[in-house]
């Protein structure tokens, strides 16, 4: 809103690019939050926890004959 009613506006020059940048600067910080809500809520399960892909390989006991039969 701000972008559009500021060169229409009799304010000075200087005036105009701090509007503008500080307009941008709201932009890229509303822009980020809600990306970042998006990709939590993208990661929750719907019992509430988070969802992340780390694996854990288990070296479990294994008596001969199973390790066998995977050769």
């Amino acid at each position: 809103m701000v972008v559009f009613v500021v060169p229409h506006v009799g304010i000075p020059e200087d005036w105009k690019v701090y509007a503008y940048a500080v307009s941008g600067m709201i932009l890229m910080v509303v822009g980020y939050s809600l990306r970042q809500k998006a990709y939590i809520r993208s990661i929750e399960k719907e019992n509430g926890e988070r969802d992340t892909d780390s694996f854990v390989e288990n070296v479990g006991t294994r008596s001969k004959e199973d390790s066998s039969l995977n050769v």
